[in-house]
């Protein structure tokens, strides 16, 4: 008597974990891709950085070049 009560609120318990593992999921995707477009973001910004620092030594190196 004890299992068949407890069947249907098992049936819908692995239901629910399988909802919110289905959450977690997606939700770890969406941080994959987040995290992977922040990535590109800092890579880019290196670079930028890294031309805004040899535009700076050429210039310095022009400045000394003149005098």
């Amino acid at each position: 008597n004890d299992v068949k009560s407890i069947a249907p609120w098992n049936g819908k318990f692995k239901l629910d974990l399988l909802r919110d593992l289905a959450k977690l999921a997606e939700d770890e995707e969406r941080i994959a891709t987040k995290l992977h477009d922040l990535s590109s973001q800092r890579d880019k910004i290196r670079e930028q950085k890294r031309g805004h620092v040899q535009c700076f030594l050429n210039l310095v190196s022009c400045y000394r070049k003149r005098k």
